[in-house]
C-alpha cells in the first residue's frame, strides 16, 4: 500500500485571482491542464494508493484528475476562499467522511468554562478515510492546518478590523496560535481516543501541518508524554536529514508537510520518499504563479 500528500497550492479554474497578498495572478487553460496532467504523473508514476491532497479549489477539476488515473474522489468543505482538503483513492473497502478540525481548548482551573467556545471555527474540513490494513481498521486523516498568519479582530458583523498597531499585531498572533492549537489537540484527541479502545490502533495523520517538525504544534499531536503510550512516530525521519524539505522560500529550505502514524503503522513502513528534487522557488509574481504545478513537494509512505 502506498499513500501521498500533496499541497497542490491553488488548485483552481482558469481565470483570475487574488493572492493572500493582494496580488492578481491569472491561471490559463493550458496551464490548468499542464498541472492535471503533473498531478496525474506523480500518482501513476509512484503507483499510488491514495494521495491527500490540500488548496482544492474546484471539484470539477478534482473529478477530472481522478476521472484521469480511474480513482475515486472526496472532497471537503473549503474554507473562505473555497479551497480545502481532498483525498484521491483507488483502495478498495474505503470510507471517507468529513473530519471537523477545532474543538474545545483545556481550561486553567477545574469547572471553569472554555471561554472560546464556538469562537474557534473552521470551515476547512479535514478529511478522514477508513479502510483495512493486515486484517485490522486503518484509520488515516488528510489534513491542513491554519498558517502562522495573525487573525485580525471582527466587529459584531463578522468584518474584520484592520490591523494598525504592534499589538494589533501581537493579539492576531494569539488569536492565530489558539487556533492552530485548537486544531492539533482535536487530532491529539482523535488518536487518544483510539487509543483507549486499542493500544495497538493503526492511525497516519498526514498533510500540510503548517509547522516546523519541532514545534509545538508537532509536539502536541506527537506526544509530550514518551513514556505514556499513544505517542505518534514521525515517518520523515526515515528519510536523510538533508532530504527533509518540501517547500522553499526566499531561499530557505522548509519541512512544513509531515506524515505521522501509530507505532502499529511504523513497523510496517517500507519506505518514506520527499520527491523534492525539482521543488521550484516560490514565488508570488504573476509569472511565478502561472508556472509552477506547485510549491510544495510531495511525500510517499509505502507500507509492505
Amino acid at each position: 500500500m502506498k499513500i501521498g500528500t500533496l499541497n497542490l497550492r491553488n488548485f483552481l479554474e482558469a481565470g483570475e485571482y487574488t493572492n493572500y497578498d493582494g496580488k492578481k495572478y491569472s491561471y490559463t487553460q493550458e496551464f490548468v491542464d499542464k498541472r492535471i496532467d503533473y498531478f496525474a504523473r506523480i500518482i501513476t508514476k509512484n503507483k499510488l494508493g491514495a494521495i491527500f491532497l490540500q488548496e482544492v479549489g474546484s471539484e470539477k477539476l478534482l473529478s477530472s484528475l481522478a476521472g484521469k488515473i480511474g480513482f475515486k474522489y472526496f472532497m471537503g468543505h473549503g474554507d473562505f476562499r473555497g479551497t480545502g482538503n481532498a483525498v484521491l483513492y483507488n483502495l478498495p473497502n474505503c470510507i471517507c467522511s468529513p473530519f471537523h478540525p477545532t474543538g474545545d481548548l483545556p481550561v486553567f482551573v477545574n469547572g471553569d468554562k472554555d471561554t472560546y467556545a464556538g469562537r474557534i471555527n473552521s470551515n476547512r474540513e479535514f478529511i478522514l478515510l477508513e479502510t483495512e490494513y493486515n486484517g485490522s481498521p486503518l484509520r488515516i486523516i488528510g489534513l491542513h492546518i491554519k498558517s502562522s498568519i495573525g487573525i485580525p479582530e471582527k466587529d459584531q458583523s463578522g468584518k474584520p478590523k484592520p490591523i494598525v498597531t504592534q499589538l494589533d499585531a501581537a493579539d492576531g498572533l494569539i488569536r492565530s496560535s489558539l487556533f492552530r492549537m485548537s486544531e492539533a489537540r482535536k487530532l491529539r484527541g482523535f488518536a487518544d481516543d483510539l487509543f483507549s479502545r486499542d493500544k495497538n490502533a493503526q492511525i497516519i495523520i498526514l498533510g500540510d501541518f503548517n509547522s516546523l517538525n519541532n514545534d509545538y504544534i508537532m509536539r502536541m499531536i506527537i506526544g509530550e508524554l514518551k513514556g505514556g503510550g499513544g505517542t505518534l512516530a514521525d515517518l520523515c525521519e526515515m528519510v536523510p536529514k538533508r532530504k527533509r524539505f518540501t517547500f522553499i522560500k526566499d531561499g530557505d529550505k522548509r519541512f512544513v508537510d509531515h506524515v505521522l502514524a501509530s507505532y502499529s503503522v511504523r513497523r510496517q513502513v517500507k519506505q518514506v520518499k520527499i520527491l523534492n528534487q525539482g521543488l521550484k522557488r516560490q514565488g508570488t509574481s504573476d509569472e511565478a504563479l502561472m508556472k509552477i504545478e506547485s510549491d510544495h513537494a510531495p511525500i510517499i509512505v509505502e507500507l509492505m
